[in-house]
């Protein structure tokens, strides 16, 4: 189904409409998430993530013809010591939750980012998903030079994001981001000794790509 697309900045207001989709689009596939043993997602997900909307870094796109949301792209600022507190936080958290953040923390330091640009911030993209009847529509890519511009904006020099999943993956490639790191989750699953993540085919690793603004 071809559409017409317009991208905007969440507000406020939008929150509960934000979190609607992310729950009904995102979750249910992401690969992080469905890995883990525990099924579904958590409220400190949903927390961590909707806390980025008084950053004016969550986006909406919108099918142009009827105003229904089609995609919904959630970044946040990232800075030197976040994954010291992502561990931190870890030891607080609920047991789903607290795999995930040593997970995420081990992820953001093979990458060392803000390290490898020598920059004290930067802006990582957490979230890009769209509705499953759009897709094709190349909802993702227009997310993503959408938040490159919003980013240039707001005055950061570096965007980020951890793809978890191929498709990502493709996007990123095709928006001309670089390749820093790559976690396989059999890595990850050796230094805990225990395999803890157990992904679906073909989704076995995250890579970290970056794309100066």
């Amino acid at each position: 189904m071809s559409i017409n697309i317009t991208i905007r900045v969440a507000k406020s207001a939008d929150h509960d409409a934000v979190l609607s989709f992310i729950r009904e689009h995102y979750y249910k596939e992401e690969p992080i998430t469905i890995s883990h043993p525990e099924p579904g997602h958590t409220i400190d997900d949903e927390i961590f993530s909707m806390s980025h909307i008084e950053h004016d870094t969550i986006l909406m796109a919108f099918n142009s013809d009827n105003n229904e949301i089609v995609g919904i792209l959630i970044a946040g600022p990232i800075q030197a010591g976040d994954a010291e507190t992502m561990l931190e936080d870890a030891k607080k958290s609920s047991k789903k939750w607290s795999d995930i953040l040593k997970f995420l923390a081990f992820i953001e330091q093979k990458a060392d980012v803000l390290g490898k640009f020598n920059l004290d911030r930067a802006l990582h993209c957490h979230i890009l998903t769209s509705h499953q009847k759009y897709r094709g529509n190349g909802i993702g890519q227009k997310l993503f030079e959408y938040c490159f511009e919003n980013g240039r904006d707001l005055n950061y020099k570096l965007m980020s994001v951890d793809c978890t999943s191929v498709f990502t993956i493709k996007i990123a490639e095709r928006c001309g981001m670089e390749c820093i790191s790559t976690v396989r989750y059999d890595e990850y699953n050796e230094i805990l000794g225990e395999c803890l993540f157990q992904p679906q085919e073909p989704n076995v690793e995250i890579k970290t790509f970056v794309k100066k603004l």
